[in-house]
């Protein structure tokens, strides 16, 4: 019953489940499809083809990116689509790539020695012992 209920929500107020832009503009349930489409790509095209994949996941990402973005500086002006384009680089990007370096940083020089095999269990125990420690 509840599954009805999420998908009448999910289909009827697609602006409800997705957030609204600053100034005023709102992003419809369109916009969500290249996000889908890259993950998909991301997910499939290794299993089908990984030679393909390899050679050419720049041109599959830049696919998507161009199909979200024409639409998005038609619909919303440059002026905006600028907005949102350097409030994602700077407020959400760099801080993102400062926080992988300095865990990079921090982790570089832990070293684990030992006659260890990679199965899932162990590399889950491993995940809980330093969950658990952190």
């Amino acid at each position: 019953m509840t599954y009805k209920i999420f998908l009448s929500i999910f289909f009827l107020l697609p602006n409800f489940l997705f957030a609204a832009g600053s100034n005023g503009y709102q992003f419809n349930f369109y916009y969500v499809i290249p996000f889908i489409g890259i993950l998909l790509s991301i997910a499939i095209f290794p299993l089908i083809n990984e030679h393909f994949w390899h050679n050419n996941f720049g041109k599959i990402s830049a696919f998507w990116a161009l199909l979200f973005s024409v639409p998005f500086v038609i619909n919303a002006g440059l002026t905006q689509s600028m907005h949102y384009f350097a409030h994602a680089i700077f407020l959400e990007y760099i801080p993102f790539i400062v926080l992988l370096f300095a865990l990079f940083t921090i982790s570089g020089g832990i070293l684990v020695n030992g006659n260890f095999v990679g199965t899932p269990k162990f590399n889950f125990i491993l995940l809980l012992i330093g969950t658990s420690l952190a």
